[in-house]
């Protein structure tokens, strides 16, 4: 004899799997759509506060797919880290603007003119890594601690989809390994 099932419970079950699809295509975030959300410190005693979208980071590291060393980790990671270099480097003279971040990607190549703003802070944070890495070596002693502090202060909840686990800051004075431009 064949047993049927009620309507309403064949409903619950297909309900149930889409919950179910659903969190599996979520990526195991805790909040959907969003890569990391992160703060830290700064040298000044401001809080700074970021949230970086997972579409902003796809976004970003497609547009700069040919840069050789620059991944979605990286971007994350860049984007986490950019008003922290823009504060400590505007303590030591160095500022990056948007207009420099698009000539390098022009010098690297890269199509300035139709790129994101993600993308061009995502730049913008190379450039100052680099400038940074090119300071005297007591001066980047100095940004050194300073950004060694930042981090200690600092709390990032990022999709485990992502390793936000980097070097801050390039101590040992040689070039950052992303170059644009």
């Amino acid at each position: 004899m064949t047993r049927s099932v009620p309507r309403r419970t064949r409903a619950l079950a297909a309900a149930g799997s889409l919950v179910l699809a659903g969190s599996a295509l979520a990526g195991c975030s805790a909040h959907p759509g969003r890569a990391a959300s992160a703060s830290y410190d700064l040298p000044d005693g401001t809080h700074e506060s970021v949230t970086i979208s997972e579409n902003e980071v796809q976004s970003a590291a497609s547009q700069l797919k040919n840069v050789q060393g620059l991944t979605s980790d990286t971007v994350l990671t860049d984007l986490i880290w950019l008003p922290a270099y823009e504060k400590v480097g505007a303590e030591h003279g160095i500022t990056v603007t948007d207009a420099d971040a698009r000539s390098a990607l022009k010098a690297a190549k890269l199509s300035a003119s139709d790129a994101s703003q993600t993308t061009i802070d995502v730049v913008r944070s190379v450039l100052y890594s680099n400038a940074f890495s090119s300071l005297d070596q007591d001066t980047l002693a100095k940004v050194a601690v300073e950004f060694q502090d930042i981090e200690s202060s600092s709390s990032i909840e990022a999709s485990p989809r992502y390793d936000t686990k980097r070097d801050f800051l390039d101590t040992t004075g040689s070039s950052s390994s992303v170059k644009v431009g």
